[in-house]
């Protein structure tokens, strides 16, 4: 009789067991193909962080380019804050599906403590009357076989279910991780774009100082051309010209670095130039062009710095800029060839040279058409 009372009431709790299986099978609102995708547009998002992050990289320090920097950063800082987006949309996601899969576990686990206290609750005829049912012995045994693969199947649902849990609530501590770090690294690029805005905004600030300093030279340029224009104008020619072709003012350097009348840009002023330009080391012996009388010993801290014109008779000069000592005072008188200073890199200049122009009836004209370097 024992024996027969433990039988029965394990096919009662194997038939509790069964009316739970209907219950316990769910559809887990997770699944591969979802996550698969957030994981590609991740991925995606992150090798488009890895691209901008080598254009922040090259233009960082370059000053020409600091507003492809602020543009690169800004980009960035939108392509964190989509996978930022990305990250709390999947996390809401598993949130919902860890309260879904919380609240059917629990239901089902209640309800299946309720079968087996059921169970326990039963009278012992009633047990004894499902064993009367059955047919046959065999029968009997082929039900207890079916009930017990029942309770075997059910405790690897439960199981199932248990560990699904457990990935989920994984992948939400990974992705709350991933978030963290996420904004971490938005608030270092934000604090980038400030550094970065500060740096436009100071040179902003040098640019206007410069254009200041443009106008500035361009004013002192035209005001030393100008006064050059002037003193020839209002000077007296020594009589005729002295005639005779003209010499080249630089021996042993026939370089020209810049010709008349070429339009040059000289620290972002335009400047159409108004003679040759000659380099030689500083201290090479320049000479008078032609005979005549040093008409003019001046110096002019911008635009030519230290010159001298000589005068050649019929309103005919020369002119030597950028001298860095003058050899010949005012009013000397000087002969074809004679040294009459030392090559410099006074005034406005980016290099030692001679600039050297040539007037003809008090006008300026192209030095070539008097002198060739030979």
């Amino acid at each position: 009789m024992r024996h027969h009372a433990t039988t029965a009431r394990i096919l009662s709790l194997c038939l509790a067991l069964a009316l739970l299986i209907g219950c316990v099978l769910i559809s887990f609102p997770a699944s591969a193909s979802s996550l698969d995708d957030w994981q590609q547009k991740y991925e995606d998002l992150e090798e488009k962080n890895k691209e901008l992050q080598q254009k922040i990289e090259a233009n960082k320090n370059n000053s020409s380019k600091q507003q492809e920097y602020i543009a690169d950063l800004n980009e960035q800082i939108n392509v964190l804050q989509q996978k930022v987006d990305l990250c709390a949309k999947q996390l809401s996601d598993l949130d919902a599906q860890l309260a879904q899969m919380n609240a059917e576990y629990d239901e089902k686990y209640e309800l299946f403590k309720q079968r087996v206290r059921a169970n326990y609750m039963t009278p012992k005829q009633s047990m004894l009357n499902i064993l009367l049912t059955s047919g046959s012995i065999s029968e009997f045994l082929s039900s207890s076989e079916y009930f017990l693969r029942i309770t075997r199947s059910d405790k690897e649902l439960i199981d199932s279910l248990t560990e699904q849990l457990k990935q989920i609530e994984a992948s939400k501590e990974s992705l709350e991780a991933t978030r963290d770090q996420l904004a971490s690294e938005q608030e270092t690029l934000n604090t980038k774009k400030a550094e970065s805005q500060n740096i436009i905004a100071q040179l902003s600030a040098s640019n206007d100082q410069l254009t200041q300093e443009k106008q500035q030279i361009a004013r002192e340029m035209a005001a030393a051309a100008a006064e050059i224009q002037r003193l020839i104008n209002e000077s007296q020619s020594n009589g005729d010209y002295v005639g005779g072709g003209m010499r080249w003012p630089v021996p042993g350097y026939g370089n020209i670095s810049s010709y008349y009348g070429e339009v040059r840009n000289i620290n972002g002023v335009r400047d159409v130039h108004t003679g040759i330009d000659i380099p030689a080391p500083t201290g090479t012996p320049m000479v008078a062009a032609n005979s005549g009388v040093v008409k003019y010993v001046r110096y002019y801290n911008s635009g030519y710095g230290y010159y001298l014109l000589i005068d050649h008779g019929g309103g005919n000069y020369t002119l030597y800029g950028h001298c860095s000592k003058i050899l010949v005072t005012a009013g000397q008188t000087v002969q074809k060839g004679d040294t009459i200073a030392l090559v410099g890199a006074t005034g406005r200049v980016t290099g030692p040279h001679l600039h050297f122009e040539v007037y003809e009836n008090k006008v300026r004209t192209n030095p070539l058409n008097f002198v060739k370097y030979s």
